[in-house]
């Protein structure tokens, strides 16, 4: 899933070329039991709105998968893997 940009697949797939899968596991990880479900929760159950807030929620977890997936990339330590 992407939130449009295509960040999260696309650095994901480098991030696999590389030989390197970890990142974006911890990146989906993450941004779904630490974002999107605790989000979507909340924005149900405790602001009591509607079936949007989910998709809100969704929108914004995949927004911060890119976010931490680009910068792991950026970190450069991808590159030092031996395929």
């Amino acid at each position: 899933m992407s939130d449009g940009t295509g960040a999260p697949p696309g650095v994901g797939g480098g991030f696999r070329g590389a030989g390197d899968t970890t990142p974006p596991m911890w990146g989906a990880i993450l941004a779904n039991w630490a974002v999107k479900v605790p989000l979507a929760l909340l924005l149900i159950h405790v602001f009591h709105l509607h079936d949007y807030a989910v998709w809100s929620a969704v929108m914004l977890s995949q927004i911060f998968e890119g976010i931490f997936v680009a910068l792991w990339f950026r970190r450069g330590r991808w590159m030092t893997k031996k395929v």
